[in-house]
Formats: C-alpha cells, sequence, structure tokens
C-alpha cells in the first residue's frame, strides 16, 4: 500500500476543493498502520467535501521522533456542530488504538489535529 500515492489519489477526487499535501513519512510503516491513516484523510475529505464550502484544505502528515502527527485544515465556514458524525468516534478510536490523542475544533476552519504514537 503506497500510502503517499492513494492519498494523493483521494485529494484528486475532490475538484471543488484545492488539496495540499504535505507528506512527510521517511521511514516504512506498518500496513495497519497506513490503512487507518489512510481512513482518517479519507473521512476528513470526505467531511470537507459534504458539511463545509471551504475550497482549500491542507493535510499535512509528519514523522516525530515518537509519533505521527496528521494536521488536517480547511478554511471553510460551514459547521454543522449537531453532527457529531460516526467519522469523528471513529477518527478518535484510531487515535486511541496507537495510544495518541485526537482534537478537533472549528475556527477560522475546521481542523483535526491527531498524533499516533510509534512502537
Amino acid at each position: 500500500l503506497d500510502l503517499e500515492e492513494q492519498i494523493e489519489k483521494l485529494c484528486s477526487e475532490i475538484p471543488t476543493v484545492d488539496v495540499e499535501l504535505v507528506y512527510k513519512f521517511d521511514e516504512e510503516i506498518d500496513y495497519d498502520l497506513k490503512f487507518d491513516i489512510l481512513s482518517v484523510v479519507k473521512e476528513a475529505l470526505t467531511n470537507c467535501a459534504k458539511h463545509s464550502n471551504a475550497t482549500k484544505i491542507k493535510v499535512s502528515l509528519l514523522s516525530q521522533p515518537k509519533f505521527y502527527s496528521i494536521l488536517i485544515e480547511d478554511n471553510g465556514s460551514n459547521f454543522d456542530k449537531k453532527s457529531k458524525g460516526i467519522g469523528l468516534l471513529s477518527m478518535n478510536e484510531i487515535a486511541e488504538k496507537y495510544n495518541g490523542y485526537f482534537n478537533c475544533k472549528f475556527e477560522d476552519g475546521f481542523k483535526i489535529h491527531m498524533t499516533l504514537m510509534k512502537g
């Protein structure tokens, strides 16, 4: 599973939003982790396309010494506070699976920040 290639493909499937991808994973990561990260990015992009009027979204995947950092932010001004969808819950479960944390907020667009601990 080529994670960077799969994420680029997902980004290209949303023609209405300009997606910037920052991919800085140097080391090889295992399949389950790649699959979980791909699920998070897909959910975030889908939510952005469905629920936001954003024109830009930035997806940053960074490898830190002890954890992976995933930051996804858009410039939308729409946010339905009532829709605490299954997507955000599953993102939180993925973070917990890797002893990391998940945080999201609406402030000058919607922002998701997740850390996944290594090893």
